[in-house]
């Protein structure tokens, strides 16, 4: 049974020393009037010690800093429309084809038991050909079920959570419980946050969330002027591996 993880700890082993590059580890130190939690360089104390409830805090002002660019989003929101729309249909279709299936598995059933009726077949002979029917006929229950489903999914439901989540990741860091904090640290970065007490810098983000939150002007077809002042600047945040933008 794994150990709980300390609430006040979540960025344990999410980030790392930026002078070792080892992973921060984290503890809780008895002080005076309590107790409280520290990350700390893993390899080398002495190279980062930090209070958690600080490193906490910059963290949420870092992720807050993380805004879509609200064109890329549009884009992105409604290639996911066409795509689910398309699915739909596709299932609708599939459905349809089963469905004959299924009626004609069932006009199979509806025989076997005329034929045992009528004297034409053993009991025996009727059982084993209900249960292949049956069988079967059951099979394409299920499946009919689960494509008919899909078409009553609210993905706009979906879409608009997934959207509000992006666009307010800090919020999300100070309310969503530890746990859940962890598998979404997880999914948005694919490397080590590098942390030197202060700020927070990364390589790279999920590589959606890298369109999402960046590359407008490629997504658009667009080449933009490069300048001293706007240089690889694609959108509200810089390129991976720099502090979110100063909003």
């Amino acid at each position: 049974m794994s150990k709980p993880v300390n609430p006040n700890l979540y960025l344990r082993k999410f980030i790392v020393c930026p002078i070792c590059g080892h992973i921060l580890t984290g503890a809780a130190s008895k002080g005076n009037g309590g107790y409280y939690n520290y990350y700390f360089c893993n390899h080398d104390h002495k190279h980062l010690n930090v209070r958690a409830e600080d490193a906490n805090k910059k963290f949420v002002s870092y992720v807050s800093g993380l805004k879509p660019n609200q064109t890329v989003l549009k884009l992105y929101n409604e290639i996911l429309m066409d795509i689910k729309g398309d699915c739909v249909k596709a299932n609708i279709k599939q459905a349809e084809r089963l469905e004959k299936d299924l009626r004609s598995v069932e006009e199979r059933i509806e025989r076997v038991n005329d034929k045992y009726f009528d004297g034409e077949i053993t009991k025996a002979e009727r059982q084993q050909n209900l249960t292949r029917y049956g069988a079967e006929a059951n099979r394409l229950k299920a499946q009919i079920e689960a494509l008919r489903l899909n078409e009553d999914l609210n993905i706009k439901d979906k879409m608009s959570y997934s959207i509000n989540l992006i666009g307010n990741l800090g919020t999300f860091f100070q309310s969503a419980p530890c746990e859940v904090k962890i598998k979404m640290l997880g999914s948005i970065f694919p490397e080590k946050i590098e942390f030197d007490g202060k700020n927070y810098r990364t390589k790279s983000y999920n590589k959606m969330l890298d369109i999402i939150y960046q590359e407008t002007k490629q997504l658009q077809g667009r080449k933009k002027k490069k300048s001293p002042q706007n240089e690889g600047d694609f959108g509200c945040v810089p390129r991976a591996g720099l502090e979110p933008a100063r909003l």
